[in-house]
């Protein structure tokens, strides 16, 4: 599936380590969430992958605004939490609307998975 995927993390290191699972696909990477007018022009599916615990930025917050502003078809977010039984973090990520809510070692497992298809 060819996507522009934005990593949206307070952690750099994180965002290179997710952002060399991806060298064949369009990505981004900040620190703080990405300006929503330019996702809107992208004519591929855009893929957030959000780290729940950012403190940068809420989190939340951003959910909310995103599902109000955006086409639910062209936006998909992935939300990651690196706490180990984050119950908290993942029950108010999916109150929010947010289908896939994982662990960061998951989203590790998912983009290799995703180059290993593409190549």
């Amino acid at each position: 599936m060819k996507a522009y995927w934005h990593i949206l993390s307070d952690n750099i290191m994180e965002q290179y380590e997710f952002a060399s699972l991806l060298h064949d696909q369009e990505y981004g990477f900040s620190l703080t969430p990405p300006d929503i007018t330019e996702l809107k022009q992208k004519d591929i599916p855009i893929v957030l992958l959000v780290h729940l615990h950012s403190t940068t930025f809420d989190a939340c917050s951003l959910f909310r605004h995103l599902h109000e502003s955006m086409d639910a078809t062209s936006l998909h977010i992935i939300a990651y939490t690196d706490k180990q039984h984050d119950h908290e973090g993942i029950h108010r990520a999916k109150s929010l609307g947010v289908k896939y809510v994982c662990t960061k070692e998951q989203v590790k497992g998912l983009l290799s998975h995703i180059q290993k298809t593409v190549s």
